[in-house]
C-alpha cells in the first residue's frame, strides 16, 4: 500500500548548535546564504529516505516473534487475514519467523501473479480437486477455461491451506515438534502441546444465541489440520460453479480434518456447495481426508466416523456411516 509522503520535521535538524561553530560553518550570528533549490530537494530526499527506512524497520519489528512461556509466537497480516504462528521449544523464535516468511513470500507471489513452484503446485492441486469434487471446487472465474494462464482465477479457497502446509513444513525443518498455526481459521496443529496432550481446537457454533456452548464441538488434533467454511466465515463468498450464484446446500458450517491443510481448505469450500449427502459419499469413497464435521442450517451436527475419536460436543450429534 503506498505510503503517504510525510514532511519530516526533526530529521532535518541533525546539527545541534554549540558554543563553537564546526569547521567550515558560518559563525553564529552571521546570516547564512540560502541554500539552492536543488540542495533543499536533495536534503528532503535524504530525510524522506531515512523516514521510510525507519518506518520499514518499525513495521518489521512489529511482526517479529515474541517470546512466550514455552517458546515464541508471531502475529502478522497476510492474504487479507490476521495470522498467528506459535511454537514451543528451543530456537522457536527463529523457527516461527522462518515460517512467517514462507507465508509472506507465497502471498507476495500470488498477489504479484508471479510464476513459482508453489503457485504452480497450488494450481495443479486445484485442478485435481476440481476433478475429485465434480466441479464443486473451481478456482476459475466464469468464462475462464484455463487457470494456468495466470489470470481469471481466484485462489481464495485453497491458498491459505497451502500456506499452512508451508508453515508446518518450515517449522518441522527447523526442528520444531510442538506448534499451532492459525491462518485466519485454517488451523494446523504440529505435534502435541508442551504437556504432551493434543491441541484442542473449538469449532464455532454458527447459531450461538441460546446455545449451551459457543462451540459446535471441540477437536483434539495432533499433526492434523482443520479448516472451516460457513456462513459466518465465508458463506457469502462461496459460489456454486454450476449456477454462478451463492451456494445453497442446507449447510451452515463444514469443518474438514486431514493431514493436508490445502486439501482440507478446498474440500471445505466444495462441501459447502455439494451438501451433506454428496460430501459424505466422497469421504466414504476416498481417503482424501480424515473426516469432517457438518452443521446444518437447522443446527443438526453430523460427523464422519473418521473423526469420532477426536471430536467431543456438549450438543447431540450423529455419526454418519
Amino acid at each position: 500500500m503506498p505510503l503517504g509522503r510525510a514532511k519530516p520535521s526533526i530529521a532535518l535538524c541533525s546539527q545541534a548548535r554549540t558554543g563553537n561553530a564546526p569547521a567550515g560553518a558560518e559563525p553564529l550570528g552571521r546570516a547564512k546564504p540560502s541554500p539552492s533549490r536543488e540542495t533543499r530537494l536533495r536534503a528532503r530526499r535524504r530525510a524522506y529516505a531515512s523516514f521510510i527506512s525507519l518506518l520499514c524497520t518499525v513495521l518489521l519489528c512489529a511482526s517479529c516473534a515474541a517470546k512466550t512461556a514455552n517458546g515464541a509466537a508471531v502475529e502478522f497480516f497476510a492474504m487479507d487475514t490476521v495470522m498467528t504462528i506459535a511454537a514451543n521449544g528451543a530456537d522457536s523464535e527463529a523457527a516461527v519467523n522462518g515460517a512467517r516468511d514462507a507465508v509472506l513470500a507465497l502471498g507476495s507471489e500470488i498477489t504479484d501473479g508471479a510464476s513459482s513452484a508453489d503457485v504452480d503446485a497450488i494450481l495443479s492441486l486445484a485442478e485435481e480437486m476440481r476433478g475429485l469434487t465434480g466441479g464443486a471446487f473451481d478456482i476459475r472465474y466464469p468464462g475462464s477455461e484455463n487457470a494456468a494462464a495466470g489470470s481469471g482465477f481466484d485462489l481464495g479457497g485453497i491458498a491459505k491451506g497451502y500456506a499452512a502446509d508451508l508453515a508446518a513444513d518450515s517449522l518441522r525443518s527447523a526442528g520444531v515438534t510442538s506448534a499451532l498455526i492459525d491462518l485466519g481459521g485454517n488451523i494446523y496443529a504440529v505435534g502435541v502441546k508442551p504437556d504432551g496432550g493434543p491441541w484442542r481446537v473449538g469449532i464455532r457454533n454458527p447459531f450461538p444465541d441460546g446455545a449451551d456452548s459457543p462451540y459446535a464441538g471441540v477437536l483434539s488434533l495432533t499433526d492434523l489440520s482443520a479448516v472451516t467454511s460457513g456462513e459466518y466465515e465465508r458463506g457469502a463468498h462461496i459460489i456454486d460453479p454450476g449456477t454462478g450464484e451463492a451456494a445453497q446446500s442446507g449447510l451452515a458450517s463444514i469443518t474438514v480434518i486431514g493431514e493436508s491443510s490445502a486439501v482440507c481448505d478446498a474440500l471445505a469450500t466444495a462441501f459447502y456447495v455439494m451438501g451433506l449427502e454428496k460430501s459424505l459419499g466422497l469421504l466414504r469413497d476416498t481417503d482424501v481426508a480424515l473426516g469432517a464435521v457438518f452443521v446444518s442450517n437447522g443446527g443438526a451436527i453430523t460427523i464422519t466416523r473418521g473423526v469420532a475419536e477426536i471430536f467431543t460436543s456438549e450438543s447431540a450429534y450423529e455419526i454418519a456411516d
